[in-house]
């Protein structure tokens, strides 16, 4: 296979305006009843399971392929099966590089492990699987994290902020912050620091903002990392454009936890969002559990791109 290299794969889907970020995650008591049946009556047993997450998945895959700004896998719907899980995951990737080879692959696993147990993970996401790109907790560090980020040609999408009801635990924490980076978010229009004799005192940051200027002013010396907010929070969105400008930012959430297209679009003034793709959770693959589940899949996917364009256009 050529060499890929995710940014490289990412613009290009940009520039065609494919925005979206299509999931592979499927829920078992969803998928419809007639794959589950086809599997068993082509083979029996457990392998009747991977080839149903096989044939769900590419059911997805093949409709949505033209509008698909990249393919978000969530590895939990296929680990959860075991060996017969792990065989389907990486038939999907395969799959996806032969039917839709322009399309980035991205898998969330959100790994936050040392660095010994991430070298494993790079090996096992990039080289086994085969995935362009991969997301990550931060909260362990930048050094933990240096086996994917040393790969230029991978993509490592960093959580920033996410939507999950009782994120904000922890999320919502404010950290303290050298002086230098408050100088850095002042000068970005993004203050949260007070200066008293024309110097900074009490200097502190949401970490949401705090992981953003990480990624941008330390991680991200590859041109390779990306970060992931949910767009329930817009406030938290716009501070977070502002701080890693053209890195790549995956929303969350959008059609779910009351995440609408608009919102991320317009937290920018020119409304441009040639760094932004969106994640519509279930609101495409999981959209119908019919047999008509990849055609439906197929319409809104291109209706969420149109949608983006829509909004794109009030500001041209």
């Amino acid at each position: 296979m050529a060499l890929r290299n995710f940014r490289n794969l990412l613009l290009d889907r940009f520039s065609l305006g494919n925005f979206v970020c299509v999931v592979l995650d499927p829920d078992w008591d969803k998928i419809p009843t007639c794959l589950k049946s086809a599997s068993k009556i082509l083979n029996a047993g457990d392998s009747a399971v991977g080839r149903t997450l096989i044939g769900y998945c590419m059911g997805n895959v093949v409709p949505t392929k033209n509008v698909a700004g990249a393919y978000l896998i969530d590895a939990s719907c296929f680990v959860k099966f075991g060996v017969e899980g792990r065989y389907a995951l990486g038939e999907v990737v395969r799959m996806i590089h032969f039917v839709a080879p322009n399309v980035p692959i991205i898998l969330d696993a959100n790994i936050g492990k040392n660095a010994c147990a991430n070298i494993n993970y790079a090996r096992e996401v990039f080289d086994v699987l085969d995935v362009d790109a991969i997301t990550v907790d931060p909260t362990i560090g930048m050094v933990a994290m240096q086996p994917f980020l040393s790969r230029k040609d991978k993509g490592v999408f960093v959580s920033c902020r996410t939507s999950d009801e009782g994120s904000g635990e922890f999320q919502n924490l404010r950290v303290s912050i050298s002086k230098e980076e408050a100088a850095v978010l002042r000068s970005l229009g993004v203050s949260y620091s007070h200066m008293v004799g024309g110097e900074f005192k009490n200097c502190y940051a949401p970490m949401s903002t705090h992981v953003a200027h990480r990624v941008a002013q330390h991680w991200n010396k590859n041109s390779n990392c990306g970060v992931v907010v949910g767009t329930s929070f817009p406030n938290e969105l716009q501070q977070v454009r502002a701080v890693v400008g053209d890195i790549p930012i995956l929303i969350t959430g959008v059609g779910v936890n009351g995440g609408a297209i608009e919102k991320p679009c317009n937290v920018a003034e020119d409304g441009k969002i040639s760094n932004i793709i969106l994640n519509s959770f279930r609101g495409i693959t999981g959209a119908s559990s019919g047999d008509d589940y990849g055609e439906v899949a197929g319409k809104l996917a291109t209706e969420m791109n149109a949608k983006i364009g829509a909004v794109q256009q009030l500001y041209l």
